[in-house]
Protein backbone atom coordinates (compact mmCIF):
# COMPACT_ATOMS: atom_id res chain seq x y z
CA UNK A 1 0.00 0.00 0.00
CA UNK A 2 2.78 2.61 0.84
CA UNK A 3 4.79 1.52 -2.56
CA UNK A 4 1.47 2.18 -4.32
CA UNK A 5 0.10 5.85 -3.00
CA UNK A 6 3.22 7.32 -1.43
CA UNK A 7 6.22 6.25 -3.34
CA UNK A 8 5.08 4.68 -6.28
CA UNK A 9 8.23 4.92 -7.65
CA UNK A 10 10.42 3.76 -5.14
CA UNK A 11 10.05 0.19 -3.88
CA UNK A 12 9.78 0.25 0.26
CA UNK A 13 12.60 -2.24 1.48
CA UNK A 14 10.78 -4.56 4.49
CA UNK A 15 12.64 -6.47 6.88
CA UNK A 16 11.58 -10.55 7.72
CA UNK A 17 9.59 -9.40 10.85
CA UNK A 18 7.93 -6.19 8.96
CA UNK A 19 6.67 -8.47 6.35
CA UNK A 20 5.34 -11.01 9.03
CA UNK A 21 3.45 -7.95 10.68
CA UNK A 22 2.15 -6.90 7.36
CA UNK A 23 0.62 -10.30 7.01
CA UNK A 24 -0.77 -10.52 10.38
CA UNK A 25 -2.59 -7.15 10.12
CA UNK A 26 -4.29 -8.07 6.98
CA UNK A 27 -5.44 -11.63 7.83
CA UNK A 28 -6.77 -9.79 11.06
CA UNK A 29 -8.58 -7.66 8.83
CA UNK A 30 -10.04 -10.50 6.92
CA UNK A 31 -10.86 -12.07 9.82
CA UNK A 32 -12.79 -9.35 11.61
CA UNK A 33 -14.36 -9.06 8.24
CA UNK A 34 -15.77 -12.46 8.19
CA UNK A 35 -16.96 -12.65 11.86
CA UNK A 36 -19.11 -9.52 11.43
CA UNK A 37 -20.40 -11.15 8.61
CA UNK A 38 -21.20 -14.53 10.47
CA UNK A 39 -22.40 -12.36 13.40
CA UNK A 40 -24.87 -10.61 10.99
CA UNK A 41 -25.80 -14.19 9.52
CA UNK A 42 -26.47 -15.39 12.47
CA UNK A 43 -28.52 -12.78 14.29
CA UNK A 44 -30.81 -12.87 10.51
CA UNK A 45 -30.78 -16.95 11.38
CA UNK A 46 -32.21 -16.06 15.00
CA UNK A 47 -34.83 -13.79 14.08
CA UNK A 48 -36.09 -15.71 10.95
CA UNK A 49 -36.49 -18.64 12.79
CA UNK A 50 -38.19 -17.51 16.19
CA UNK A 51 -40.83 -15.97 13.00
CA UNK A 52 -41.25 -19.41 11.23
CA UNK A 53 -41.75 -20.88 14.17
CA UNK A 54 -44.42 -18.49 15.41
CA UNK A 55 -46.06 -18.86 12.22
CA UNK A 56 -45.95 -22.75 12.22
CA UNK A 57 -47.10 -23.53 15.34
CA UNK A 58 -50.31 -21.05 14.90
CA UNK A 59 -51.26 -22.34 11.66
CA UNK A 60 -49.00 -25.06 10.22
CA UNK A 61 -47.89 -25.69 6.68
CA UNK A 62 -50.65 -23.51 5.57
CA UNK A 63 -49.47 -20.36 7.57
CA UNK A 64 -45.80 -20.53 6.73
CA UNK A 65 -46.54 -20.45 3.09
CA UNK A 66 -49.22 -17.53 3.62
CA UNK A 67 -46.70 -15.43 5.52
CA UNK A 68 -43.43 -16.27 3.55
CA UNK A 69 -43.56 -12.72 1.41
CA UNK A 70 -40.04 -11.75 0.60
CA UNK A 71 -38.38 -15.36 0.14
CA UNK A 72 -35.75 -13.47 -2.33
CA UNK A 73 -34.32 -11.28 0.81
CA UNK A 74 -32.58 -14.38 2.13
CA UNK A 75 -30.56 -17.26 0.65
CA UNK A 76 -31.10 -20.77 0.63
CA UNK A 77 -29.36 -21.89 3.34
CA UNK A 78 -30.05 -18.89 5.86
CA UNK A 79 -33.86 -20.42 5.09
CA UNK A 80 -32.89 -24.06 5.60
CA UNK A 81 -31.20 -23.29 9.34
CA UNK A 82 -33.53 -21.33 10.39
CA UNK A 83 -36.42 -23.62 9.76
CA UNK A 84 -34.18 -26.12 11.34
CA UNK A 85 -33.45 -24.22 14.36
CA UNK A 86 -37.34 -23.31 13.93
CA UNK A 87 -38.20 -26.79 14.98
CA UNK A 88 -36.35 -27.55 17.89
CA UNK A 89 -34.68 -30.55 16.62
CA UNK A 90 -37.85 -32.69 15.52
CA UNK A 91 -37.49 -33.50 11.96
CA UNK A 92 -41.33 -33.73 11.07
CA UNK A 93 -41.69 -30.25 11.80
CA UNK A 94 -38.33 -29.29 10.04
CA UNK A 95 -39.10 -30.82 6.75
CA UNK A 96 -42.67 -28.87 7.14
CA UNK A 97 -41.58 -25.59 7.25
CA UNK A 98 -39.17 -26.26 4.46
CA UNK A 99 -41.36 -28.14 2.87
CA UNK A 100 -43.78 -25.22 3.07
CA UNK A 101 -40.96 -22.95 1.76
CA UNK A 102 -40.57 -24.84 -1.41
CA UNK A 103 -44.33 -24.48 -1.78
CA UNK A 104 -44.52 -20.71 -1.16
CA UNK A 105 -41.90 -20.61 -3.88
CA UNK A 106 -44.33 -22.49 -6.53
CA UNK A 107 -47.14 -20.13 -5.58
CA UNK A 108 -44.91 -17.47 -6.45
CA UNK A 109 -42.94 -18.71 -9.11
CA UNK A 110 -39.24 -18.34 -7.63
CA UNK A 111 -37.74 -20.80 -9.43
CA UNK A 112 -34.48 -19.87 -8.48
CA UNK A 113 -35.45 -19.42 -4.66
CA UNK A 114 -36.37 -23.17 -5.19
CA UNK A 115 -33.48 -24.21 -6.25
CA UNK A 116 -31.43 -22.50 -3.21
CA UNK A 117 -33.63 -24.06 -1.22
CA UNK A 118 -33.36 -27.83 -1.84
CA UNK A 119 -29.70 -27.64 -2.58
CA UNK A 120 -29.58 -26.41 0.98
CA UNK A 121 -31.84 -28.89 2.06
CA UNK A 122 -29.75 -31.74 0.40
CA UNK A 123 -26.75 -30.19 2.44
CA UNK A 124 -28.48 -31.27 5.85
CA UNK A 125 -26.72 -34.52 7.36
CA UNK A 126 -29.65 -35.77 9.69
CA UNK A 127 -32.73 -35.17 6.93
CA UNK A 128 -33.14 -35.11 3.27
CA UNK A 129 -35.69 -33.72 0.94
CA UNK A 130 -39.15 -36.22 1.22
CA UNK A 131 -41.49 -36.77 -1.70
CA UNK A 132 -43.45 -33.80 -1.18
CA UNK A 133 -40.23 -31.10 -1.28
CA UNK A 134 -39.09 -33.06 -4.65
CA UNK A 135 -42.64 -32.98 -6.04
CA UNK A 136 -42.66 -29.26 -5.02
CA UNK A 137 -38.99 -28.29 -6.63
CA UNK A 138 -40.34 -30.46 -9.88
CA UNK A 139 -43.30 -27.91 -10.07
CA UNK A 140 -41.93 -24.52 -9.83
CA UNK A 141 -38.71 -25.58 -11.98
CA UNK A 142 -40.81 -27.66 -15.04
CA UNK A 143 -41.93 -24.74 -17.21
CA UNK A 144 -38.71 -22.47 -17.28
CA UNK A 145 -36.18 -25.11 -16.30
CA UNK A 146 -36.89 -28.32 -17.96
CA UNK A 147 -33.96 -30.16 -17.86
CA UNK A 148 -33.01 -29.48 -13.96
CA UNK A 149 -36.93 -30.07 -13.38
CA UNK A 150 -36.07 -33.87 -14.90
CA UNK A 151 -33.65 -34.35 -12.29
CA UNK A 152 -35.99 -33.53 -9.54
CA UNK A 153 -38.68 -35.95 -11.30
CA UNK A 154 -36.14 -38.79 -10.62
CA UNK A 155 -35.10 -38.47 -7.73
CA UNK A 156 -38.75 -38.57 -6.51
CA UNK A 157 -38.90 -41.96 -8.63
CA UNK A 158 -36.32 -43.48 -6.91
CA UNK A 159 -36.37 -42.48 -3.48
CA UNK A 160 -37.81 -45.33 -2.16
CA UNK A 161 -34.74 -47.88 -2.93
CA UNK A 162 -36.09 -50.75 -1.51
CA UNK A 163 -39.83 -50.61 -3.24
CA UNK A 164 -40.40 -52.36 -6.25
CA UNK A 165 -42.86 -50.51 -8.36
CA UNK A 166 -43.04 -50.72 -12.36
CA UNK A 167 -43.45 -48.07 -14.43
CA UNK A 168 -46.93 -46.43 -15.26
CA UNK A 169 -48.47 -48.66 -17.46
CA UNK A 170 -49.07 -47.76 -21.57
CA UNK A 171 -52.29 -46.35 -22.01
CA UNK A 172 -54.96 -48.33 -22.88
CA UNK A 173 -58.42 -48.83 -22.97
CA UNK A 174 -60.71 -48.44 -20.04
CA UNK A 175 -63.72 -50.81 -19.07
CA UNK A 176 -65.68 -48.79 -17.13
CA UNK A 177 -68.31 -51.56 -17.24
CA UNK A 178 -65.84 -53.91 -15.09
CA UNK A 179 -65.52 -50.37 -12.97
CA UNK A 180 -69.52 -50.36 -12.68
CA UNK A 181 -69.28 -53.42 -11.26
CA UNK A 182 -67.49 -52.66 -8.59
CA UNK A 183 -69.51 -49.18 -7.56
CA UNK A 184 -66.83 -46.51 -9.02
CA UNK A 185 -68.15 -44.03 -10.99
CA UNK A 186 -65.94 -42.38 -13.63
CA UNK A 187 -66.51 -38.48 -13.00
CA UNK A 188 -63.31 -37.19 -15.04
CA UNK A 189 -61.24 -38.66 -17.67
CA UNK A 190 -58.26 -37.10 -18.82
CA UNK A 191 -54.77 -38.63 -20.15
CA UNK A 192 -52.67 -37.82 -17.13
CA UNK A 193 -55.68 -37.42 -14.27
CA UNK A 194 -58.72 -39.94 -13.78
CA UNK A 195 -61.04 -39.27 -11.08
CA UNK A 196 -63.81 -41.24 -9.70
CA UNK A 197 -66.28 -41.96 -6.79
CA UNK A 198 -64.73 -44.42 -4.73
CA UNK A 199 -67.91 -46.36 -3.15
CA UNK A 200 -67.97 -46.36 0.52
CA UNK A 201 -66.40 -49.95 2.22
CA UNK A 202 -63.87 -49.89 -0.22
CA UNK A 203 -60.21 -48.91 0.61
CA UNK A 204 -58.24 -46.82 -1.62
CA UNK A 205 -54.92 -48.99 -1.45
CA UNK A 206 -53.72 -51.78 0.42
CA UNK A 207 -50.40 -50.67 2.65
CA UNK A 208 -47.37 -52.67 3.01
CA UNK A 209 -47.58 -52.72 6.46
CA UNK A 210 -51.29 -55.13 6.03
CA UNK A 211 -49.08 -57.76 4.51
CA UNK A 212 -46.84 -57.90 7.83
CA UNK A 213 -49.73 -57.87 10.11
CA UNK A 214 -51.87 -60.68 10.70
CA UNK A 215 -54.45 -58.58 11.96
CA UNK A 216 -54.69 -57.05 8.52
CA UNK A 217 -53.74 -59.86 6.79
CA UNK A 218 -57.19 -60.78 6.46
CA UNK A 219 -58.50 -57.53 4.80
CA UNK A 220 -56.66 -57.89 1.85
CA UNK A 221 -58.89 -60.36 0.73
CA UNK A 222 -61.14 -57.56 -0.70
CA UNK A 223 -59.70 -55.88 -4.08
CA UNK A 224 -58.73 -52.30 -3.18
CA UNK A 225 -59.52 -49.06 -5.28
CA UNK A 226 -56.09 -49.37 -6.69
CA UNK A 227 -56.44 -52.94 -8.02
CA UNK A 228 -59.78 -52.24 -9.33
CA UNK A 229 -58.32 -49.40 -11.72
CA UNK A 230 -55.35 -51.62 -12.97
CA UNK A 231 -57.21 -54.50 -13.58
CA UNK A 232 -59.37 -52.39 -15.70
CA UNK A 233 -57.13 -50.84 -17.96
CA UNK A 234 -56.36 -47.62 -15.89
CA UNK A 235 -52.50 -46.77 -15.88
CA UNK A 236 -51.18 -45.14 -12.80
CA UNK A 237 -47.83 -43.28 -11.88
CA UNK A 238 -45.34 -45.28 -9.67
CA UNK A 239 -44.33 -42.00 -7.22
CA UNK A 240 -46.17 -43.40 -4.30
CA UNK A 241 -44.66 -46.65 -3.60
CA UNK A 242 -47.51 -48.11 -1.49
CA UNK A 243 -50.67 -46.64 -3.58
CA UNK A 244 -49.78 -46.53 -7.63
CA UNK A 245 -51.76 -42.97 -8.57
CA UNK A 246 -52.49 -41.90 -5.21
CA UNK A 247 -52.25 -38.20 -4.64
CA UNK A 248 -54.54 -38.03 -1.46
CA UNK A 249 -57.25 -40.96 -0.07
CA UNK A 250 -60.25 -41.36 1.76
CA UNK A 251 -61.47 -43.46 4.49
CA UNK A 252 -62.61 -47.36 3.77
CA UNK A 253 -65.62 -46.39 5.40
CA UNK A 254 -66.04 -42.43 2.93
CA UNK A 255 -67.58 -42.67 -0.21
CA UNK A 256 -67.15 -39.96 -3.23
CA UNK A 257 -64.27 -38.04 -5.27
CA UNK A 258 -61.04 -38.89 -5.64
CA UNK A 259 -58.08 -38.25 -7.84
CA UNK A 260 -55.28 -40.35 -9.56
CA UNK A 261 -52.51 -39.84 -11.35
CA UNK A 262 -51.97 -41.99 -14.36
CA UNK A 263 -48.29 -40.30 -15.05
CA UNK A 264 -45.29 -39.25 -12.84
CA UNK A 265 -45.17 -35.59 -14.08
CA UNK A 266 -48.86 -35.05 -13.19
CA UNK A 267 -48.34 -37.05 -9.65
CA UNK A 268 -46.04 -34.23 -9.35
CA UNK A 269 -47.93 -31.66 -10.17
CA UNK A 270 -51.08 -32.71 -8.37
CA UNK A 271 -48.79 -33.47 -5.10
CA UNK A 272 -47.99 -29.72 -5.29
CA UNK A 273 -51.42 -28.07 -5.87
CA UNK A 274 -52.72 -30.38 -2.62
CA UNK A 275 -49.83 -29.47 -0.87
CA UNK A 276 -50.67 -25.58 -1.30
CA UNK A 277 -54.34 -26.13 -0.74
CA UNK A 278 -55.04 -25.50 -4.13
CA UNK A 279 -57.94 -28.03 -3.70
CA UNK A 280 -61.37 -26.95 -2.54
CA UNK A 281 -63.76 -30.61 -1.80
CA UNK A 282 -66.44 -30.65 0.52
CA UNK A 283 -68.10 -33.26 2.45
CA UNK A 284 -71.61 -34.54 2.93
CA UNK A 285 -71.64 -36.19 6.81
CA UNK A 286 -75.23 -37.34 7.98
CA UNK A 287 -74.38 -36.15 11.94
CA UNK A 288 -76.56 -37.82 14.71
CA UNK A 289 -77.09 -34.46 17.35
CA UNK A 290 -78.36 -35.25 20.81
CA UNK A 291 -81.61 -34.24 22.05
CA UNK A 292 -80.55 -32.09 24.39
CA UNK A 293 -77.98 -29.89 23.24
CA UNK A 294 -79.04 -26.75 21.98
CA UNK A 295 -79.70 -26.44 18.13
CA UNK A 296 -77.14 -27.05 15.99
CA UNK A 297 -76.70 -23.56 13.95
CA UNK A 298 -77.11 -23.27 10.49
CA UNK A 299 -73.71 -22.79 9.73
CA UNK A 300 -70.59 -22.13 11.65
CA UNK A 301 -66.59 -23.04 12.11
CA UNK A 302 -64.59 -25.68 14.57
CA UNK A 303 -61.69 -24.45 14.84
CA UNK A 304 -60.57 -27.71 16.74
CA UNK A 305 -56.60 -29.00 16.93
CA UNK A 306 -55.90 -32.32 15.83
CA UNK A 307 -52.36 -34.10 17.14
CA UNK A 308 -51.37 -30.74 18.10
CA UNK A 309 -52.11 -29.53 14.67
CA UNK A 310 -53.84 -26.73 13.66
CA UNK A 311 -57.25 -27.54 11.82
CA UNK A 312 -60.17 -25.60 10.78
CA UNK A 313 -63.44 -26.53 9.09
CA UNK A 314 -66.08 -24.79 8.38
CA UNK A 315 -69.89 -26.11 8.24
CA UNK A 316 -73.66 -25.46 6.51
CA UNK A 317 -76.72 -27.32 7.43
CA UNK A 318 -78.51 -28.78 4.95
CA UNK A 319 -81.05 -30.26 5.98
CA UNK A 320 -82.55 -31.83 9.04
CA UNK A 321 -84.13 -35.46 9.45
CA UNK A 322 -86.12 -35.10 12.43
CA UNK A 323 -85.07 -34.51 16.14
CA UNK A 324 -81.59 -36.44 15.96
CA UNK A 325 -79.95 -36.36 12.64
CA UNK A 326 -79.14 -33.42 10.47
CA UNK A 327 -76.72 -33.91 6.85
CA UNK A 328 -73.88 -30.89 7.03
CA UNK A 329 -71.85 -30.06 4.35
CA UNK A 330 -68.47 -29.55 5.72
CA UNK A 331 -65.11 -27.67 4.24
CA UNK A 332 -62.01 -28.37 5.67
CA UNK A 333 -58.85 -26.06 5.80
CA UNK A 334 -55.87 -28.32 6.66
CA UNK A 335 -57.23 -31.57 5.86
CA UNK A 336 -55.99 -33.13 8.53
CA UNK A 337 -56.10 -37.15 9.43
CA UNK A 338 -60.14 -37.72 10.44
CA UNK A 339 -60.76 -34.06 10.52
CA UNK A 340 -64.20 -33.98 9.61
CA UNK A 341 -64.78 -36.88 11.25
CA UNK A 342 -63.26 -35.18 14.35
CA UNK A 343 -64.47 -32.32 14.29
CA UNK A 344 -68.32 -33.53 13.94
CA UNK A 345 -67.59 -35.96 16.79
CA UNK A 346 -65.78 -33.42 19.21
CA UNK A 347 -66.47 -29.77 17.52
CA UNK A 348 -70.17 -29.65 16.74
CA UNK A 349 -70.72 -32.84 19.67
CA UNK A 350 -73.01 -34.72 16.70
CA UNK A 351 -70.62 -38.04 15.82
CA UNK A 352 -71.09 -39.17 12.15
CA UNK A 353 -73.55 -42.06 11.73
CA UNK A 354 -72.09 -45.72 11.70
CA UNK A 355 -68.79 -43.74 12.32
CA UNK A 356 -66.85 -46.91 14.41
CA UNK A 357 -64.40 -44.88 15.98
CA UNK A 358 -65.99 -41.46 17.38
CA UNK A 359 -68.82 -43.02 18.63
CA UNK A 360 -71.02 -42.99 15.32
CA UNK A 361 -72.28 -46.20 16.15
CA UNK A 362 -73.63 -45.64 19.95
CA UNK A 363 -77.29 -44.25 18.53
CA UNK A 364 -77.86 -47.38 16.62
CA UNK A 365 -80.07 -48.96 18.98
CA UNK A 366 -82.47 -46.59 19.28
CA UNK A 367 -82.74 -46.57 15.88
CA UNK A 368 -83.68 -50.37 15.60
CA UNK A 369 -87.00 -50.11 16.47
CA UNK A 370 -87.45 -48.71 12.86
CA UNK A 371 -88.14 -52.12 10.97
CA UNK A 372 -86.07 -50.99 7.68
CA UNK A 373 -83.15 -49.84 10.05
CA UNK A 374 -82.86 -52.70 12.08
CA UNK A 375 -82.66 -54.92 8.52
CA UNK A 376 -80.13 -52.33 6.72
CA UNK A 377 -78.27 -50.38 9.60
CA UNK A 378 -76.11 -53.73 10.75
CA UNK A 379 -75.11 -54.70 6.92
CA UNK A 380 -74.06 -51.28 5.90
CA UNK A 381 -71.68 -51.42 9.26
CA UNK A 382 -70.39 -55.04 8.59
CA UNK A 383 -69.58 -53.93 5.30
CA UNK A 384 -67.26 -50.96 7.15
CA UNK A 385 -69.54 -48.01 5.70
CA UNK A 386 -70.26 -45.17 7.27
CA UNK A 387 -72.05 -41.33 6.24
CA UNK A 388 -69.38 -39.50 5.18
CA UNK A 389 -69.48 -38.39 1.25
CA UNK A 390 -66.61 -36.54 -0.62
CA UNK A 391 -69.29 -34.78 -2.72
CA UNK A 392 -66.82 -31.94 -4.24
CA UNK A 393 -63.75 -31.94 -5.84
CA UNK A 394 -62.12 -28.47 -7.58
CA UNK A 395 -59.13 -27.96 -8.96
CA UNK A 396 -59.38 -24.75 -11.14
CA UNK A 397 -55.49 -24.80 -12.41
CA UNK A 398 -55.90 -28.08 -14.10
CA UNK A 399 -59.55 -27.56 -15.24
CA UNK A 400 -60.86 -30.42 -12.48
CA UNK A 401 -64.60 -29.42 -11.28
CA UNK A 402 -65.95 -32.68 -10.29
CA UNK A 403 -69.70 -33.69 -7.94
CA UNK A 404 -70.12 -36.89 -6.81
CA UNK A 405 -73.59 -37.57 -5.97
CA UNK A 406 -74.64 -39.52 -2.62
CA UNK A 407 -75.09 -43.13 -2.82
CA UNK A 408 -78.18 -45.28 -3.36
CA UNK A 409 -78.07 -46.74 0.05
CA UNK A 410 -77.35 -43.36 2.22
CA UNK A 411 -80.58 -42.06 0.18
CA UNK A 412 -82.28 -44.98 1.47
CA UNK A 413 -81.53 -44.16 4.55
CA UNK A 414 -82.30 -40.86 4.91
CA UNK A 415 -85.95 -41.38 3.76
CA UNK A 416 -86.34 -44.31 7.05
CA UNK A 417 -85.18 -42.02 9.34
CA UNK A 418 -87.87 -39.33 8.09
CA UNK A 419 -90.27 -41.81 7.85
CA UNK A 420 -89.34 -42.84 11.61
CA UNK A 421 -89.70 -39.09 12.41
CA UNK A 422 -93.03 -38.81 11.06
CA UNK A 423 -94.37 -41.75 12.49
CA UNK A 424 -93.32 -40.56 16.02
CA UNK A 425 -94.78 -37.28 15.84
Amino acid sequence: LYSTVVSPTQPIIMSPMARQLLWAFLLFTKCFDFCVFALVASKEVDVLSKALGFFYRQGGTVNVMERSEGLENYSGFSLVEASVKASNGNKGHASGIINALLGACYVNRQPEKALEVVRAYDCLDFLKPDLVALCLTYAVLEETRIAEASVFLTRANNLFEGDQCQSPASTRHVDCNKLGVHGIRVLHDNPEFFVVSKPSGMVCYHSSASSNNPKRRRRRSDLSLEECLMSSGVPLSSLNKEGRGMVHRIDRGTSGCIVLAKSNRQHAVLLSQFFCRNVQKSYQALICCDRRQTKLASEGVINLDIDGRPAISSYELETTLGAGHSRVRVRTKQGRRHQVRIHCANGLQSPILLDPLYNGQASMKNLFRHENLKATLPKLRSSQKFCLHAESLSLPELGIECRAPLPDWWVQLERDLCNMNNRRQ
